[in-house]
């Protein structure tokens, strides 16, 4: 669980470490140094997105004329992993200066650990297709039919420069070290598509990796800002340190305030890598900077020209954020255009359990 409403996070107030920065494990900078395609990137169906703004009234126009009701094909079924840093350091007993995972990735039972926490994520998608479990869920690999999957984010939600520095990694300490995080958790993909294959069938479901970006301050306060282009100067760096990695998307987690959201939205796009955004939000269901989801998801829209594939809310209890959101749908399906655009662009949730 996280700590919110003001009180301390686990990550808040800890001193920065000054060691040596350790090497890399010689596996993973073996797969770093030569990584595998991204499978998924070209076509995964969780990045299609509802058409907007003219095209919306349009297709709308359409529906109505035709006598359509209006229903849509049911979309596709991803479950995430959850947070990795809660778990490595509240479950598993490791040492998380300033609440950075990435370190675990240059050391050896820390890389197990991790490995171990996404298998888990792994075998509960394909519980839930009836594969190795007793789940009755229906799933298609490859995206087919309704398609199911699993989004297994990267230990690199501090693994920015700044916060790097912070620990005492260089900007190419930082940017290897992304690479090698990519190359764990494809390395955990591989492996269960070659369990798959072993036994006589392709994997079932889609194990997608992204590339978690963090922010650049704190993830529960705002603290101190950035422009729009000073975020995406920034965010840049871990982004196209990892570009020609298998990761299949960026994932913005934890985003406080929009301007840092657009500039990671601009730093993907540049890279030419989806890219999610993940606003987290504080009891009264507003974002840290007092915006509202909705504000929040129309400013990174129009300044992106919809260029994020969808929208998520992390770290927050959904007691936070469910009844504000049915107060904005409720005003936003008032008014013309209906649905609600920035709703349809709110895609999933990694919900606190306290």
């Amino acid at each position: 669980t996280t700590a919110r409403g003001g009180a301390p996070h686990p990550h808040h107030d800890m001193a920065t470490a000054s060691k040596a920065v350790p090497p890399p494990l010689p596996d993973l900078a073996a797969a770093a140094a030569s990584p595998r395609g991204a499978p998924h990137r070209a076509s995964l169906p969780l990045l299609d997105k509802p058409a907007r703004g003219a095209a919306a009234r349009e297709a709308a126009a359409t529906a109505a004329g035709s006598g359509a009701t209006g229903a849509t094909a049911p979309r596709p079924l991803f479950l995430t992993d959850a947070g990795i840093e809660t778990v490595m350091l509240f479950l598993r007993g490791f040492d998380l200066p300033l609440f950075a995972c990435f370190p675990l990735v240059r050391d050896a039972k820390g890389a197990d650990a991790m490995r171990a926490y996404f298998r888990e994520f792994i075998a509960a998608a394909a519980d839930r297709v009836g594969v190795g479990g007793s789940g009755s869920g229906s799933g298609s690999g490859g995206g087919g039919g309704v398609g199911h999957g699993v989004v297994l984010s990267t230990p690199t939600w501090r693994a920015s420069k700044g916060w790097g520095a912070r620990l005492g990694y260089s900007e190419d300490d930082i940017a290897a070290i992304n690479r090698e995080a990519v190359a764990l958790v494809d390395g955990v993909r591989a492996d269960a598509e070659a369990a798959a294959a072993a036994a006589g069938a392709p994997l079932p479901f889609l194990v997608v990796v992204e590339l978690s970006v963090g922010p650049r301050g704190d993830g529960y306060v705002v603290g101190e800002t950035m422009t729009a282009d000073e975020a995406t100067a920034y965010h840049s760096h871990q982004i196209e340190a990892a570009a020609a990695t298998a990761i299949d998307m960026v994932a913005a987690i934890t985003m406080t305030y929009a301007a840092e959201a657009i500039g990671v939205v601009r730093a993907a796009t540049a890279a030419g890598l989806p890219v999610a955004v993940s606003f987290t939000v504080e009891t009264d269901g507003a974002l840290p900077s007092g915006q509202s989801v909705k504000e929040a998801i129309e400013e990174v829209d129009a300044a992106t020209d919809g260029a994020a594939a969808y929208f998520m809310i992390n770290c927050a209890h959904p007691t936070h954020f469910t009844e504000a959101l049915r107060r904005e749908a409720a005003a936003s399906a008032a008014a013309p255009p209906a649905p609600a655009s920035w709703l349809q662009r709110l895609r999933g949730g990694r919900a606190n359990a306290s």
